[in-house]
């Protein structure tokens, strides 16, 4: 399974420290945010291939590092993909990159979408299982019960069956408390769809807006995540993942 990994933003509420580098390599508890959620897909044996969409100001920083982890792991691909964009104001978005990422090089099958700067904790293992078993349009869900936090994320509506029936993104008056944070398995066929999608949608960003309207095409499910997740959002949130990883990794 290859995972495409969204790279290309810019981070202005962390400027200047992501003025001119990007935010997914910024060290949290000695090694680039991105590296969290790389390492745990490696070690679950299901994904073999790795492909990133950078901007093309920060294409320097992810083309080394995609050399220093080939040597680190010299069986598994590491692809750069650029965006050609070099300032905030003309990025293409989440769901224009992952596009891009599509038509550069195809899935191949289901594959694993992410932001990259996002920490989990919980079982991939069990995720990626059922996948390679049932392979499905599935979103990562948990649940949120604080109003603001849900105010600021994807929120679903899901039926018995853990069907998707309905996603909001951002709103301002939360249906459920099953947050979703941009971590998904898609189809080839559904991400077959991103340039429909983009025609009648261009100035879409988030890709919770392409989920809202793959939910109305085709079956998408939904996956607890029983554990924890915690998005770098601004320079704070960088302490707060500094503390929360190194909780999570301490030994017993």
């Amino acid at each position: 399974m290859k995972a495409i990994l969204l790279c290309a933003g810019f981070a202005t509420r962390m400027y200047p420290r992501t003025r001119n580098f990007p935010k997914p390599l910024l060290e949290v508890a000695g090694r680039p945010i991105l590296n969290d959620l790389v390492e745990q897909l490696i070690e679950s044996g299901h994904v073999n291939s790795f492909q990133v969409v950078s901007n093309a100001r920060f294409l320097p920083h992810f083309t080394e590092w995609a050399a220093n982890m080939k040597i680190r792991h010299p069986a598994f691909a590491f692809r750069i993909d650029d965006d050609g964009v070099l300032e905030n104001d003309a990025r293409l978005g989440a769901v224009g990159d992952l596009n891009l990422a599509v038509d550069r090089e195809d899935p191949g099958g289901l594959a694993l979408v992410a932001a990259g700067d996002n920490l989990f904790r919980f079982d991939l293992d069990r995720l990626l299982g059922r996948a390679a078993a049932e392979p499905r349009d599935t979103i990562v869900v948990y649940s949120e019960r604080d109003l603001e936090r849900q105010r600021r994320t994807g929120l679903v509506e899901m039926d018995e069956d853990f069907r998707v029936t309905a996603f909001h993104e951002k709103p301002e008056h939360p249906p459920s408390e099953w947050a979703s944070p941009a971590l998904y398995l898609l189809t080839r066929a559904s991400l077959a769809m991103l340039p429909e999608f983009l025609n009648c949608h261009p100035g879409a960003d988030a890709p919770g807006h392409f989920i809202r309207w793959l939910v109305t095409r085709s079956q998408v499910y939904a996956h607890v995540m029983e554990g924890g997740r915690l998005d770098v959002g601004d320079l704070a949130g960088l302490d707060r993942a500094e503390a929360w990883l190194r909780k999570r990794n301490a030994p017993c």
